[in-house]
């Protein structure tokens, strides 16, 4: 429905007026009603043309939806991502900052990972290229199940570290060191 905001004598009455508002807030109602009833395919210019009111019912339709179990895996995915807070601000993130900061102050250079790593026929060619030839330590802080709290924590002691690490050593130290070791361990174990 489109709204014609022209004053003209006939459509200056008090009366023209409350119909062509009642229309309007009846046309925003509907297109946020089939939004929603859309499964969350949410045309963007037709959601900034929406009332913050509207933006809310839709989120709380989708949100019920989620809770009810009946939302498709896509809507709840974009609603816990819309919701999350950035991890950059969490209490654990910020630990781990705080303890990288302490152990570069101290003149240590660490990266800490987790999960299953590459598994090498003999020693480990990446770390030991980090420490001997850079100095830095490569340390392991879980296996391959790892909760919440500590990605948070080594996301925030790892980037604190590696921009030390590229300030001293350069952009992609721990992706060219890496290539380094697959080269080298490649040369050394052919197929035969």
């Amino acid at each position: 429905m489109v709204v014609n905001h022209h004053n003209s004598t006939s459509d200056s009455s008090p009366q023209n007026r409350e119909t062509r508002a009642a229309g309007a807030s009846f046309s925003r109602f509907f297109v946020s009603s089939q939004l929603a009833l859309a499964g969350g395919r949410v045309n963007f210019s037709t959601v900034v043309r929406m009332t913050m009111r509207y933006r809310l019912i839709i989120l709380w339709v989708a949100l019920v939806a989620c809770l009810s179990g009946t939302a498709c895996s896509k809507l709840a995915y974009r609603i816990e991502k819309t919701l999350k807070v950035p991890s950059t601000i969490t209490a654990e993130y910020r630990a781990g900052k705080r303890e990288a900061e302490a152990e570069l102050s101290q003149g240590h250079l660490r990266y800490q990972i987790y999960g299953l790593g590459e598994t090498w026929d003999g020693p480990d060619l990446y770390a030991e290229h980090l420490r001997n030839d850079y100095g830095i330590e490569l340390v392991h802080v879980a296996g391959c199940v790892v909760t919440e709290e500590l990605e948070l924590h080594t996301q925030g002691y790892d980037d604190t570290m590696l921009t030390a690490i590229e300030t001293r050593y350069g952009k992609n130290l721990l992706k060219r060191v890496h290539d380094q070791a697959v080269d080298e361990w490649k040369r050394t174990h052919k197929s035969s």
